[in-house]
């Protein structure tokens, strides 16, 4: 039987580590602060209904064999953008971490949403010979 947990209060991780497991829920808002990380694995997701502001360091937990595809790991339920980015990862960055590389986008799902792109191996060629994922 899995539980649902939703929290009616702001999540703030100024010099600490916020790590979601599973699909838990805030209706608070969330802020990963400069000194602050925002650890998670793809396939893990928050749903934020209040306002989402970043900062610091995404650290991603990934698994080699990952497969390619779209993976949100903040699902932002309210209107406006995700404010801020995580350091050193501007919107459409492409990075790799655990032998898997992904591009970056604070606009993903339904357009204000944190996502990553695993990106396939024709991808990734593209990236580095053409600075695009695209044909």
């Amino acid at each position: 039987m899995m539980i649902s947990l939703i929290l009616a209060s702001a999540l703030n991780a100024t010099t600490g580590t916020l790590a979601p497991k599973g699909t838990p829920a805030t209706t608070g808002s969330v802020a990963v602060s400069s000194g602050g990380r925002f650890e998670v694995q793809p396939g893990d997701q928050l749903t934020v209904g209040g306002s989402v502001t970043v900062a610091g360091t995404l650290d991603l937990i990934a698994a080699p064999a990952l497969p390619a595809g779209s993976y949100i790991l903040i699902n932002k339920t309210s209107p406006g953008a995700i404010t801020g980015t995580f350091i050193g990862l501007a919107e459409g960055s492409v990075f790799t971490e655990d032998a898997n590389t992904f591009q970056i986008t604070y606009q993903g799902g339904d357009g204000n949403d944190l996502a990553l792109i695993k990106l396939t191996p024709i991808q990734v060629w593209r990236y580095t010979n053409y600075g695009s994922i695209l044909d």
